[in-house]
């Protein structure tokens, strides 16, 4: 008989994800940006095709067009000509692969950090985590920006610990596909440059900065990044003519959208990480926290954890950076690095543990992971598939969270428009006229 792995145990995992992905994903239907970004897509896809452009539509694309080009496509493949899934469903079947996938790579990074055991359990926590799960099926801008956001940082990682060629060429690579999603991807620049400024000793300027015998390879990578943008961002640009005029109006709906015309400093972003965190998975992350920030010098990488950490939820803090905040999915990036912190500190009370009663540190480990992802996962099954609506303990659930005024404890995103379509399908009489609105 095989040895039971982390390895193994991924896999598996990953792989009943998959499959249960296929029969869950028809529960979560349109959201509320689903009738634009669906227009975009279909745009898009169109130019590539016929060389057709619809510049109204194109003046108030605010995101990145390749994952909604990659969901039509999707889309006119498993449903138009193959009749396999609904239009929307078809659309978003690529987000569950692009997180199976992604877990995956964020395994293999943390097993290089701490070992293969905390990869499962960073990997395990961040799938069974109720508010990802719950974007996770039907969010085409956030989920994606999440993954190529993580990957990056990570790539630059690789980098800083290896100087292999391949991360240094795959994090401006990476760099270009996540700012082609979102342009907030280039926070993982600053994040990264205020590493460098942490790992920086006057003494030992290797540990500083990261800096290439030569700016050339820097500014190609530069290029890179910018090449992969311009292709993917927003294709039918290409078609257009007076793409001056067009930009400046572009731009202003950009700005409208964001950068706040009001607004002040505010602790949503905390509010709402204290309180729809499943409570072991804060726990442990607190714990994580105090961890990294104590071994701060000893590892580059928990300098680096609590950056990533912490910067998101600042800068979404800040006055005028966020329009609306949609509960946590404008900052969701922090997620990741939360649940790696949640490892290490999983890590720590293990160890301490088993000092105290002389068991071995690693069953003790792999109780508290299987107990935290049980309860995360119990809070995606009690809830689904309201996820986004999940609230811990310490808020009181979902009622709560309403009674204590925490901003969108309710379906922001509205995955009703499932269930509301169903039971109109059910109740409404034969030939009814629907009137949809999108406000």
């Amino acid at each position: 008989m095989k040895a039971i792995t982390p390895e193994r145990i991924l896999f598996a995992g990953l792989a009943l994800f998959l499959i249960a992905a296929l029969f869950v994903i028809d529960d979560y239907g349109m959201n509320k940006d689903s009738q634009k970004n669906f227009g975009e897509g279909r745009l898009h896809l169109n130019y590539l095709l016929t060389g057709s452009v619809d510049r109204g539509l194109l003046q108030w694309q605010m995101h990145g067009a390749y994952v909604f080009i990659a969901a039509d496509a999707a889309k006119r493949l498993l449903h138009d000509r193959l009749g396999l899934l609904d239009a929307t469903a078809a659309r978003h079947v690529i987000l569950p692969g692009m997180t199976a996938a992604f877990l995956a790579f964020l395994f293999l990074f943390a097993k290089r950090q701490w070992g293969a055991i905390h990869g499962l359990a960073a990997a395990g926590l961040l799938l069974s985590y109720p508010y990802y799960w719950g974007h996770t099926f039907n969010n085409l801008k956030d989920v994606p920006l999440l993954v190529f956001f993580s990957l990056t940082i990570m790539c630059f990682v690789e980098w800083s610990r290896t100087r292999r060629a391949k991360f240094f060429h795959g994090f401006f690579v990476l760099l270009g596909l996540a700012v082609a999603v979102k342009t907030y991807a280039l926070l993982a620049v600053l994040i990264l440059m205020l590493w460098g400024v942490a790992r920086f000793r006057p003494r030992g300027m290797r540990a500083g900065l990261p800096r290439p015998r030569s700016m050339l390879p820097a500014l190609a990578g530069v290029a890179v990044t910018a090449a992969v943008v311009l292709v993917l961002y927003a294709p039918a640009f290409w078609g257009i003519g007076d793409k001056m005029s067009f930009l400046e109006a572009w731009r202003a709906h950009v700005k409208e959208i964001t950068y706040g015309a009001k607004g002040s400093f505010s602790l949503n972003p905390f509010v709402q990480a204290l309180f729809r965190t499943p409570l072991l998975v804060l726990i442990f992350a607190l714990v994580g926290l105090a961890a990294a920030a104590r071994r701060w010098r000893e590892s580059s990488v928990n300098s680096l954890l609590i950056l990533w950490l912490l910067v998101p939820l600042v800068i979404s803090s800040l006055p005028r950076t966020l329009v609306y905040h949609d509960g946590m999915r404008h900052f969701m990036v922090f997620l990741v690095p939360l649940c790696l912190l949640a490892a290490v500190g999983i890590g720590e009370c293990a160890g301490f543990a088993a000092r105290r009663m002389k068991k071995r540190a690693e069953s003790l480990f792999a109780v508290a992971v299987a107990a935290a992802i049980g309860a995360s996962f119990w809070g995606i099954v009690s809830t689904h598939p309201y996820q986004v609506t999940y609230f811990n303990a310490l808020a009181g659930g979902l009622e709560g969270a309403q009674e204590k005024g925490i901003p969108d404890a309710c379906d922001y995103w509205l995955n009703s428009y499932r269930e509301a379509g169903r039971w109109i399908d059910r109740n409404a009489p034969p030939r009814a006229r629907v009137i949809g609105l999108y406000i």
